[in-house]
């Protein structure tokens, strides 16, 4: 509870400054508002022109794209600020991060906090709750649970990646793209069915990075779909379990690279 406490008041003192200049916090927020609206339209462009994509609807494809954007929404309210450590870390900053009485991981949390990402976040809770309802998944406690635990897999690995890439600054600068490719790649891979991709890339997004246990398994089950993929279905099941543990490896990684942290010395 208190480190809560000391969370809400980082974020508070943050979100001040963020405020300070209102013109650009507006045109901040219609920017992502805009660029929200625009992948929705490039969906609907897509099925302007075909009826069904790999076997899935309009509003099928459509719930992908919520829990996606919804999770990682979340993602970044709280990790974002991870892929931009190794600026703190050239310039020395970080070492005042290390001298405060707070964990580096609620001070960076702190950071990540930009209000502007809330409006995305509402944007892609209302694209998701749409998409249920007209899908009519609403109706179902099962459909409800998976749709909750899918989201909150989701959320965990895009941390989880967020946090590896923070971690892995301090081993090389600049260098965060890696994990660039992974973070935002998944976002556009599991916006869609996965069984559209390639079996290698499939396989990159279950077995090692599990977003698709966490979001087109789900989504399977959800809505009945036949599983094209070399994957038991009933593995959903285990999609929490499995994005805590992908987590797990991370904070290992994390505090690996923490205890090796050289400082620069400025």
């Amino acid at each position: 509870m208190q480190i809560f406490k000391l969370y809400l008041s980082l974020v508070k003192l943050h979100m001040k400054a963020q405020t300070s200049y209102r013109k650009s916090y507006c045109i901040e927020i219609f920017a992502y508002f805009l660029q929200m609206g625009l992948h929705i339209c490039g969906i609907f462009f897509i099925f302007y022109h075909v009826k069904t994509l790999a076997g899935w609807s309009l509003w099928e494809v459509l719930y992908l794209y919520g829990i996606t954007s919804t999770a990682f929404s979340v993602a970044q309210l709280v990790g974002e600020k991870f892929e931009d450590l190794y600026i703190y870390i050239k310039s020395g900053q970080f070492d005042q991060l290390l001298t405060r009485p707070v964990s580096p991981l609620i001070q960076v949390a702190a950071l990540s906090f930009r209000v502007e990402r809330v409006g995305s976040l509402i944007q892609s809770i209302g694209v998701l709750c749409l998409a249920c309802v007209k899908t009519k998944v609403y109706i179902t406690m099962a459909g409800l649970g998976l749709i909750t635990t899918s989201v909150v897999s989701m959320f965990v690995i895009y941390y989880a990646l967020f946090l590896a890439s923070g971690a892995f600054s301090f081993w090389t600068l600049d260098s965060n793209e890696i994990f660039n490719a992974f973070t935002y790649g998944g976002i556009e891979v599991s916006k869609y069915p996965l069984s559209i991709y390639q079996e290698w890339m499939q396989a990159l997004f279950i077995y090692v990075i599990p977003i698709g246990v966490a979001g087109y398994l789900p989504a399977i089950e959800i809505y009945k779909k036949p599983s094209e993929l070399m994957v038991w279905t009933p593995e959903v099941l285990y999609a929490l379990p499995i994005a805590l543990g992908f987590l797990g490896l991370t904070l290992a990684y994390w505090h690996f690279s923490i205890r090796h942290y050289q400082s620069t010395g400025s």
